[in-house]
């Protein structure tokens, strides 16, 4: 053995352990947790050889299934109230589930080695940080909706794709989902009760940013209006009104006055605190219909990921009745979605544009195709961009030309 391999394989070793002391540090300090993964992902990608990636590709494809799984028979809520020192057997799991202890073996298996949870002894498991936080509601609800959602489609991709002759997809009901499950995203999951709940339910965590957030970034003193009758924001496909609310709170320290509303599809809104709507008004809208005269000239419009959800064509509808509404010199519109880099794009957000095609026909947007679409919208123009996470979300400022 080379003295550079050994020097790399102690530095990797010294790594290890500073990682696994710094796990508390890091898991508060998402921007630094975030490069440091960069850097691992890196060396990972530079000493393993071709054969073994080739084979991460090829059995990723049983991962979401066996979390899912294991999820459902109730293995990993167990495993969360073992000790996690002791941990608990695929017998006592099996026995608790009335389960095949070998089934129970062979997929614990599978999710201690691609490290879901721990393996503490033959056929013992303890939780991980991922364990406890794939059992948090909302993200098990996205484990529900990823493996009930995106299979079907994703293995008709290939097909699409080529009879498409390779061309970006257009929209519903020309759309990939609608191609594989005979009917565009939103009409299939509205017919299945349990999907839309793990579907809503994933939405309120996936709103929600593990790093800055918009009022972190966006120079909240540009929103000032004159009098409290005044609308001050509104919150356009704002679903329970998680954003609505913590917007609510943050303008009390700045003295911000004004309106805000909440607007978004009747099945939605109806599921909003009624604690929260103390700080806003609710108002059942679909964006892809003109705003409601009383909506008409607020100072902002704000559009938290919702423009991915959708092809250009879509875009340039929603955003065209929101420049009507508009007072020129005067409203903006803020739209707090991804802006990819144009390279070395992380896998989160590219695995996000990915999902984005699959579903919707929608798609994550560069600064350049940010500045593109709202190009194609007479009377817009692009003010301004606030980065949040380089490379992830931010913030694309909107205003209406006089």
């Amino acid at each position: 053995m080379s003295s550079k391999l050994d020097q790399l394989l102690a530095s990797l070793s010294t790594a290890q352990q500073l990682a696994s002391e710094l796990q508390s540090e890091l898991a508060s300090n998402i921007p630094q947790s975030l490069q440091a993964a960069a850097a691992a992902e890196s060396i990972k990608r530079a000493v393993q050889p071709a054969p073994f990636r080739a084979f991460d590709i090829l059995f990723s494809t049983f991962r979401l299934p066996a979390v899912r799984t294991a999820l459902d028979a109730g293995w990993l809520e167990a495993i969360t109230q073992a000790d996690p020192q002791t941990g608990i057997t695929a017998a006592e799991l099996a026995s608790r589930s009335k389960s095949s202890p070998a089934l129970v073996i062979r997929l614990m298996r599978f999710l201690a080695a691609t490290a879901v949870v721990e393996e503490v002894g033959t056929n013992t498991y303890a939780p991980n940080p991922l364990t406890h936080f794939l059992l948090i509601p909302g993200w098990s609800a996205g484990v529900r909706h990823f493996s009930s959602a995106y299979p079907g489609a994703t293995a008709k991709m290939p097909q699409y794709l080529a009879n498409l002759k390779y061309q970006d997809p257009p929209g519903a009901p020309h759309d990939l989902f609608t191609y594989a499950n005979g009917a565009p995203f939103f009409t299939h999951v509205s017919e299945r009760p349990k999907d839309l709940d793990a579907f809503d339910s994933f939405m309120v965590v996936a709103r929600t940013s593990l790093g800055p957030t918009w009022l972190d970034v966006y120079p909240l003193e540009k929103l000032k209006v004159e009098s409290s009758d005044d609308v001050l924001l509104i919150d356009v496909g704002g679903g329970r009104g998680h954003d609505l609310h913590a917007f609510a709170e943050k303008r009390k320290s700045l003295g911000l006055e004004g309106k805000l509303v909440l607007e978004d599809r009747p099945d939605v809104v109806v599921n909003s605190s009624a604690e929260w709507r103390e700080d806003f008004g609710v108002r059942e809208h679909d964006f892809f219909q003109p705003q409601p005269e009383e909506c008409v000239g607020a100072k902002a419009y704000f559009l938290k990921m919702i423009m991915h959800d959708w092809p250009d064509s879509s875009c340039i509808q929603i955003l065209s009745h929101l420049r009507d509404a508009m007072k020129p010199g005067y409203s903006r519109i803020l739209i707090n979605d991804n802006v990819l880099l144009d390279r070395n794009c992380s896998v989160v957000s590219a695995a996000s544009d990915m999902a984005m095609l699959t579903v919707l026909s929608g798609k994550e947007r560069t600064k350049a195709e940010w500045q593109e679409l709202i190009g194609k919208v007479d009377g817009l123009e692009i003010e301004d961009f606030y980065v949040m996470e380089e490379g992830g979300r931010g913030v694309v400022e909107i205003v209406r030309k006089q």
